[in-house]
């Protein structure tokens, strides 16, 4: 029985050797946006998919390659591919299965909410070419020198802060108040602001696009995102790292000057607005961003150190 076709949207990108140094590939769905990472064998078998037929294939990567495919895993292979909507329909039946397939998946808004409440995104923007002309401008803050000078600004802050221990601990209880709720709404909403900007500037210089940005609902609560799935196509380990780790980068630059102007200035409203912002940005970095048990930056920092693209599942 001939194979399928692939659909012909589909890019098969190299991406990073597994963990144990064999090589792995990227299916890139364009139209979806989707990658699914496959090893060696696979890749084998899908750059010979054109052949059409399962026994020539498996007798050309044997003859070729060191591998020695199996007419199950070939068949896995092919279930994989329709499962995740990789095949291009070209018969009744098959379009019938997609139907059905479809239909089947199809929830009313109360069963779309129970089965997705924990976490999903609803994308607003395409930033890809504001951030293309914003580039030339944030340039200098993406260098060693710029997270040496903000690093530095910080270790003065903190020791500003320390010589004034007790004034700075008493502001947040003077804090709680009506307008110093608002005011630290303001502030969350801004520090998320440069947290994910900082992850979109990096990600551009590190040569990626950034297709979407918008608001994600973790057990209903929102926050930002950046689409920073191109990632996956970085070969550089430490460069994926730093791209999961932008958001950080910037919230503890934010933090940095925060902390650093609220040692410096006198009393005031603007005083009162760096330590607010300083202790939210501070805050957020420590108590969410570093956590590994939810879909932030640590999570992501973490998967990509055990090179395992979807580590909650």
């Amino acid at each position: 029985m001939p194979l399928p076709e692939l659909r012909e949207e589909l890019r098969i990108e190299e991406t990073a050797n597994d963990w144990d140094g064999s090589p792995c590939w990227l299916i890139h769905d364009l139209p979806a946006h989707r990658f699914h990472r496959i090893g060696w064998l696979e890749f084998e078998i899908l750059v010979r998919w054109g052949l059409g037929d399962p026994e020539q294939i498996i007798a050309n990567i044997r003859r070729e390659t060191t591998l020695n495919p199996t007419e199950e895993e070939l068949r896995d292979l092919l279930i994989f591919l329709e499962q995740h909507n990789l095949l291009r329909i070209t018969s009744f039946e098959a379009s019938a299965k997609l139907s059905a397939r479809k239909k089947s998946g199809i929830k009313s808004p109360q069963q779309w909410l129970l089965h997705n409440y924990l976490f999903f995104r609803i994308p607003l923007l395409k930033p890809d070419k504001f951030l293309n002309r914003l580039m030339p401008y944030a340039a200098p803050l993406l260098t060693r020198n710029a997270l040496i000078l903000f690093a530095a600004i910080f270790v003065v802050g903190l020791y500003l802060a320390a010589r004034q221990w007790d004034i700075f601990a008493g502001n947040f209880v003077n804090t709680l108040t009506p307008s110093g709720y608002i005011s630290y709404i303001i502030a969350i909403i801004m520090a998320k602001c440069v947290h994910e900007l900082g992850h979109a500037l990096i990600a551009k210089k590190a040569g990626i696009r950034v297709p979407r940005m918008g608001v994600a609902f973790l057990v209903m609560f929102p926050v930002l995102y950046t689409d920073l799935g191109e990632g996956w196509l970085l070969h550089d380990h430490r460069l994926r790292r730093l791209v999961s780790a932008g958001g950080m980068l910037a919230e503890g630059a934010l933090a940095a000057t925060a902390l650093f102007m609220w040692g410096m200035l006198p009393d005031g409203a603007f005083r009162d607005a760096c330590y607010i912002l300083a202790v939210v940005s501070v805050g957020r970095s420590i108590l969410i961003n570093v956590s590994p048990f939810m879909r932030f930056d640590g999570y992501y920092l973490l998967s990509d150190h055990f090179n395992i693209p979807n580590l909650q599942q």
